[in-house]
């Protein structure tokens, strides 16, 4: 079907138009005087708000091209609401008015990237004036002032100056819906930490994702809640007592005591929550007993002699009100008393005296603060529940801009602000077209004043006009009409906001401006009617399944459950009230069928084939049980899930994408039926074609990943594409694997998330010293000269203290403090590390982890440290049924006889293919199923060719292996590469990167690559492979234990780094086949 195209002012009007409609439906809440918009609803009574935000993402057009508009002036108010939580109406009228006087001027001539560099230069000058008039907001009256102009309302602003003086500036503050009238105040014991709740089948309000338990009982438990038997007595008797919803913070529940919550939970038998504990070692222990004070409750411990099958409701503790998000816990009303809290609090101030730790003091600080700040909770009284949740959405705004307000200070509201700060503009040293952009910034600061008054009935123009003449400080009150001291009047706005909406705006115009045209696919009227009739009776359908899902789930109960056991032996002489996991049925041995009726596994994505600039769009993931008509799969026997099913994580990776939520989300997967389908939301912020990575974890162990495309085109219309399928691993978490994910962002920061047992989110890296590439090559580079003996330090002790240094520096300044506190409180579990990275460089086996008290050492020292990037096949064994040997000529003199000594581990059971010295060989091999793939040469790198094995008759490159990347040739076979390709001997320069060659081979399909980072010395190299081949072929060890015992080996020598080197990409748990 031919596509509509729009060029060049008709494009940019079309766009305009687009604004303007989305702009007029926000601007009209504006200042004190603004009107409110309704809002319809499927579900539910309709919306009343004057929230810029909330307005704006209801807004869809029927005119394509004008929806484009609408979605980049959205994500106008959507980024600003994002940073400063208010101003998101002054954000959308901003807009507009930059891209009227920006397209006037194109249309009369102005280059658009002259106007968009003049826009920026302009933005940056009023944001620098604004700072320089900004008032600092140090006191109730102030925070009550600018509470009150958000939420235009002085009763709401000075409850929110009450709780803030009350708590603290950082104190929390939550806003409760309330039976009554009026909205009040009230501070009450309570504490918040940074834990959620383990399973989202926990969550009681699913709009807001929040898990509530009112009157509820505290069990405070140390150390780690997995057996039913333990738990099953305490949740008996607490039903039998009334059965009042319980919160269970523990080090963490999990297997059969966390299934049978979960299914409690769904059934509604008991109302449960299951949270972490936060920090590690002692201060875990510490912060545990402050819960126990603060709640009235003990902690059960094995340390005192407590048990938790023994335990009973007198030994729990209370609270008035549980609140749990996915990220953060809160208690309110504690049974805890007030003398015994404030004792806490002055042994608390006491250890802060006395500790000399950096760490330690400022972990105890954070004690202090959530113990001794109380909660401030404002509860919103309204006639309607329509009034109340608008007061309410209100309120949270107001808080969200006081606390801007606080950060950065506040100036004259009103508008008058941006007014005055116009001057700033007029002393920039600009010319030609940027001075005409600066100029259209001067112009449209004027919009939000002008809005606000006409909103109130005056001419706005007029409005702006006193305001310029009377200088900075004065305004106009459109609540009273009058000019006078704005800041005196209360009449305020945070600096944080106002620089927010403006710096947003004018990102979005700027791009509006350089659009030259569009590209629409059109849509008949029968297919406009079609689609919406499919799309309806799809939603009921999905709504239906749901529905009779949550009936039968298959998650109650049965024959052979642990109750049932338990009663036989005399446990328990009546049926428990509480639904438990049924018990597991035997694994059936390696290799049986497991019968005819085999279930398969597949991990399913979708997500469209185009997507328009600025749009939304969802990526649904699931895990179907049998084979789809279309895609690959592959068998998984039924014995991977339990009865009561598992709990598999699901992340995605979209670095070039603007995600709408989080990145990671839980998923149940049943034993006999396909998951239900969950969402992750995106905005398309800008065109090209953009990957997606999705990853699925059972525990910290990866059973599944899947990358997809989208292509983002200006003008585009949302195309569905088919559904994407990969087969999945056996859902089992291998005991103690944790998988770090590294990813690199397009501003070289890292992002990482730690997954394990618990999970964590996403945090980002500040850059690493500027080029990621360049730390990294001066880093190897020294690593380089300690190997070829070229050290500046005189013995290897000395040598070993650098070391340690350099693996400190980049622990401390590569890893950020959230995922290091994320390692520490696991770190006693941990058997084994993968890191997930496609795109970095960096040695991360290099780390050594220290922090305070807390030093571990180099990581490769205390447990296998493998790599993993993407298409990598999780192999459960290396056959080594064949193996083959790469030594070309002008290989190291000491090449061959390293060869023979693999020979000697391997010995006759292992076919010995030869050695072989030509690229056409190296070609033919590619092609018959090695087992072992073992080279001994050099390899030479640099950052233009990238890297290169000379062979007799030609170069071989990674290149080289694309055609078995694409056919997956090595599949078959998954055959153990090890690279042990590069030697001191001089002539190597620059870094030596296994990762092309990694990366290629896995690709391929090998099912582990061993090589190393830097050029190391031959003789350490030969013992490595030595080594290695020892413990993995000879003793039986696994992959990841084969390397550590091999790194132990040669580490014997202080001075030689070459134990750092090796990197390990593959299964960790791998075993000789």
């Amino acid at each position: 079907m031919a596509k509509i195209i729009k060029f060049d002012e008709d494009a940019r009007r079309a766009l305009e138009r687009g604004v303007d409609k989305l702009a007029d439906a926000v601007k009209v809440t504006l200042g004190p005087r603004g009107r409110n918009v309704v809002l319809d609803k499927k579900f539910g009574a309709p919306t009343i708000t004057n929230d810029g935000v909330t307005i704006a993402r209801e807004v869809e057009l029927e005119d394509p091209y004008e929806n484009l508009g609408a979605q980049l002036a959205k994500d106008v108010a959507t980024k600003t609401n994002d940073v400063a939580g208010d101003g998101t109406t002054t954000a959308t009228v901003l807009a507009q008015a930059l891209v009227h006087e920006g397209l006037r001027n194109v249309a009369a001539g102005a280059n658009p990237m002259g106007l968009g560099r003049g826009m920026r230069a302009a933005v940056d000058a009023v944001h620098a004036a604004l700072d320089a008039i900004a008032i600092p907001v140090a006191d109730q009256d102030g925070i009550a002032g600018v509470a009150t102009v958000s939420a235009q309302d002085a009763e709401i602003g000075t409850l929110i100056g009450e709780a803030m003086e009350t708590v603290g500036k950082d104190g929390v503050i939550t806003v409760e819906e309330s039976n009554t009238l009026s909205t009040e105040l009230d501070v009450t014991e309570g504490v918040q930490f940074d834990k959620g709740y383990l399973s989202p089948y926990f969550v009681t309000d699913t709009e807001a994702m929040e898990a509530v338990l009112e009157d509820a009982l505290v069990l405070l438990v140390q150390g780690k809640v997995g057996a039913l038997a333990d738990l099953l007595p305490l949740l008996e008797k607490v039903l039998s007592s009334g059965g009042r919803p319980l919160l269970i913070v523990a080090e963490d529940v999990e297997g059969e005591a966390l299934s049978t919550l979960v299914v409690n939970s769904i059934r509604k038998t008991i109302k449960v929550i299951a949270v972490k504990s936060p920090y590690f070692g002692h201060q875990r222990m510490a912060f545990m007993t402050d819960l126990a004070i603060v709640t009235g409750g003990q902690v059960v411990s094995e340390d005192v002699g407590l048990k938790l099958d023994s335990v009973g409701p007198e030994m729990l503790g209370t609270a008035r009100r549980v609140v749990v998000t996915k990220d953060e816990t809160t208690i309110l009303d504690g049974g805890g008393t007030g003398e015994a809290i404030a004792d806490r609090v002055a042994q608390i101030r006491r250890e802060i005296e006395a500790t000399d730790s950096d760490w330690d003091r400022e972990k105890l600080q954070e004690r202090l603060a959530k113990l001794a700040g109380g909660i401030g909770v404002i509860r919103v009284g309204a006639a309607t529940e329509v009034e109340m949740k608008e007061k309410k959405h209100r309120i949270e705004d107001a808080i969200a801009a006081t606390r801007a307000a606080v950060e950065e200070g506040v100036v004259p509201g009103g508008g008058s602000a941006l007014v005055h700060a116009a001057a700033a503009i007029d002393a920039l040293d600009l010319a030609g077209d940027e001075l005409t952009g600066a100029r259209a910034v001067r112009t449209a600061l004027d919009a939000p004043l002008v809005r606000i008054a006409e909103n109130a009935g005056f001419e706005g123009r007029v409005v702006v006009s006193k305001v310029r003449e009377a200088g900075v400080g004065t305004g106009f009150n459109a609540a009273t009409g009058e000019y006078g001291d704005l800041a005196a009047q209360g009449v305020i706005d945070p600096v944080k906001v106002t620089k927010a909406a403006l710096g947003n705006a004018a990102s979005i115009a700027a791009m509006i401006l350089a659009t030259d045209y569009t590209v629409m696919e059109p849509a008949s009227e029968a297919d406009v009617l079609v689609g919406a009739v499919e799309r309806i009776e799809s939603e009921h359908a999905e709504i239906a399944r749901r529905q009779s899902r949550s009936r039968d789930l298959g998650l109650t109960s049965r024959p052979g459950s642990s109750e049932e056991s338990a009663s036989q032996a005399g446990q328990h002489s009546t049926k428990s009230p509480i639904s438990s996991p049924p018990a597991r049925r035997p694994p059936e041995p390696p290799g049986s069928s497991g019968g005819d009726h085999v279930p398969r596994r597949h991990l399913a994505v979708d997500l469209p084939q185009r997507a328009p600039v600025g749009g939304r769009f969802s990526l649904l993931v699931r895990v179907t049980l049998s084979r789809p008509t279309h895609g690959t799969s592959s068998a998984m026997r039924s014995v991977d899930i339990p009865l009561e099913g598992r709990i598999i994580t699901i992340t995605v990776s979209a670095p070039e994408l603007t995600p709408e939520g989080n990145l990671d989300q839980d998923l149940l997967v049943p034993n006999a039926e396909d998951t239900d389908p969950i969402r992750f939301g995106f905005m398309a912020s800008r065109s090209g074609l953009h990957s997606v990575v999705v990853r699925a974890f059972a525990g910290g162990t990866l059973v599944g990943e899947l990358a997809v495309q989208i292509s983002v085109e200006a003008g585009a219309v949302i195309e569905e594409g088919r559904t994407r399928l990969v087969e999945v691993d056996a859902l089992a978490a291998e005991p103690g694997e944790v998988t770090l994910q590294v990813g690199l962002t397009e501003d070289n920061r890292y992002s990482f998330q730690l997954i394990g047992e618990a999970l964590y989110p996403v945090t980002l890296t500040r850059r690493l010293a500027g080029d990621p590439t360049h730390v990294v090559g001066a880093l190897v580079a020294e690593l380089r000269d300690m190997a070829a003996r070229r050290s500046t330090f005189a013995n290897p002790r000395l040598i070993r203290n650098r070391l340690e240094n350099l693996g400190a520096e980049l622990w401390a300044t590569a890893v950020p403090e959230a995922v290091r506190e994320q390692f520490w409180a696991q770190v006693d579990n941990i058997k084994s590390l993968t890191i997930v990275s496609d795109r970095d460089a960096v040695p991360w086996e290099l780390l050594f982890a220290v922090d305070g008290s807390n030093d571990l050492g180099f990581l490769v020292e205390r447990f296998p440290v493998v790599r993993r990037v993407y298409g990598q096949r999780r192999a459960r064994n290396l056959s080594l049924q064949s193996a083959a040997y790469i030594v070309p000529a002008g290989s190291p003199s000491d090449a061959l006889e390293e060869v023979r000594t693999v020979r000697a581990h391997l010995g006759e059971d292992v076919t010995d293919l030869g050695t072989v010295q030509r690229l056409d060989q190296m070609l033919h091999l590619l092609e018959s199923s090695p087992g072992l793939l073992h080279f001994a040469c050099h390899n030479q790198f640099s950052s233009s060719d990238g890297s290169v094995l000379n062979m007799g008759d030609g170069p071989f490159r990674p290149s080289d292996l694309a055609k078995a990347v694409q056919k997956r040739g090595l599949a078959d076979a998954h055959p153990l590469v090890f690279f042990n390709a590069c030697r001191t001997a001089g002539e190597i320069s620059g870094l030596f990167q296994t990762m092309g060659w990694a990366k290629q081979f896995i690709g391929a399909g090998a099912g582990a690559f061993i090589g190393s980072h830097w050029a190391v010395r031959s003789n350490s190299a030969r013992g490595f492979a030595d080594a290695f081949y020892q413990a993995f072929y000879k003793d039986g060890l696994a992959l990841g234990s084969a390397s550590l015992k091999a790194r132990q080996d040669v580490i014997g020598d202080g001075g030689d780094p070459t134990w750092l080197a090796y990197t390990i990409y593959g299964n960790p748990a791998a075993t000789r086949g």
